[in-house]
């Protein structure tokens, strides 16, 4: 069952988390020749729009072209402008994002929101630009369509897998302790809209960004219409 950021049911039940439809993902990107490729040191990606399957795809890409290619890169500077979507992609960029041989910063470029918060929280260094904002809040499922008490019981299970990915990550970027993750991933009403500076409080934040890097490589995960 397909994890996403808000309520979509379209038929069937899917469990969701915020916004957005799943896109055609569109992975451009700009690299130097192959012989200057021991002179390149930092590097970044945009990713710009819903988090989806195909979009997690080309991001791990990028990353695995990155750490390939590249053996004296220092960074990979993320930036991110997401309002979530699917869950189960964002868990697999986090992982991959956490995994990185070449150390991955994320940046907040102006909204980190939803699933999005948990590929924002795969590195260790995590940046925002003084205007970005931050949406903590829990997944969530629809019942407004006919079901089975099968379908019923799965979409429990599937959000309560869902809630435990969230606890688990919160509890590693933030400060927050059980009591504060459980109440924001249980209740919408406990919701949390963060400021940077609010983010940096709690640990979700480690420094303020003010300029986008200068990089002699970079991607662009980003959608297209059909």
């Amino acid at each position: 069952m397909r994890v996403f950021c808000e309520i979509l049911i379209r038929g069937t039940l899917l469990l969701s988390f915020l916004y957005g439809v799943p896109a055609h993902a569109y992975l451009s990107k700009i690299i130097p020749d192959a012989d200057r490729r021991y002179d390149v040191l930092n590097s970044k990606i945009f990713y710009t729009g819903p988090v989806t399957i195909l979009k997690a795809n080309d991001l791990i890409a990028a990353l695995d072209e990155l750490n390939a290619k590249y053996p004296k890169l220092n960074s990979i500077y993320l930036y991110i402008d997401s309002d979530g979507g699917d869950m189960d992609a964002a868990y697999i960029t986090y992982r991959a994002i956490h995994s990185s041989r070449v150390p991955v910063i994320t940046v907040n470029l102006a909204s980190v929101m939803s699933a999005a918060t948990m590929m924002f929280c795969g590195a260790q260094d995590r940046l925002s630009f003084p205007g970005g904002i931050f949406i903590l809040h829990p997944p969530s499922i629809d019942l407004s369509n006919r079901f089975q008490p099968d379908q019923l019981n799965v979409a429990t299970e599937n959000l309560d897998t869902a809630t435990k990915m969230l606890s688990d990550i919160y509890s590693k970027c933030t400060k927050l302790n059980d009591k504060e993750i459980n109440s924001i991933i249980h209740s919408e009403n406990n919701r949390k809209v963060l400021s940077p500076d609010e983010a940096s409080a709690n640990g979700m934040v480690t420094g303020i960004a003010h300029d986008i890097i200068d990089a002699p490589v970079s991607y662009y995960v980003k959608d297209r219409a059909q």
